[in-house]
């Protein structure tokens, strides 16, 4: 099982972002060709599709600082590996639930522990899912 982010997102105040990935070829004209290059994920309601949801998440209380903060240190040093991201409810004390859960990576391996700081006007985490 994935470890699983510390922090309750609704707390932390977060956007998400749905995308996908592809190439588009020009023929000319109106005509194109259109590919989705997206990997299939599994997401949270248990459908899977290319789409590719990443979060940003704006604010963290004064109190989750150090625990974000010792999560990201350790997830890096775990060859920059994967967790599980409940958005929309307090985490879990394990990562038995597959409700509203997305498996993600820190879209960013350069923080400082500043840059987690809630001193700063936008400070900005982004999250981005991933395969399993």
């Amino acid at each position: 099982m994935a470890n699983v982010f510390p922090v309750r997102a609704l707390i932390a105040g977060y956007s998400e972002t749905v995308g996908y990935t592809g190439i588009v070829n020009s023929f000319g004209g109106p005509y194109e060709e259109r590919i989705i290059t997206s990997p299939s994920f599994t997401h949270s309601d248990a459908s899977t599709g290319k789409r590719r949801h990443s979060f940003k998440l704006g604010y963290v209380e004064d109190r989750d600082v150090d625990t974000l903060w010792t999560f990201y240190k350790a997830e890096l040093e775990a060859n920059w590996r994967a967790f599980s991201f409940y958005p929309r409810q307090t985490p879990p004390a394990n990562d038995s639930s597959a409700t509203n859960r997305y498996l993600v990576r820190f879209e960013n391996p350069n923080l400082t522990r500043e840059d987690l700081s809630t001193d700063l006007a936008n400070m900005t985490l982004g999250l981005i899912e991933v395969a399993a």
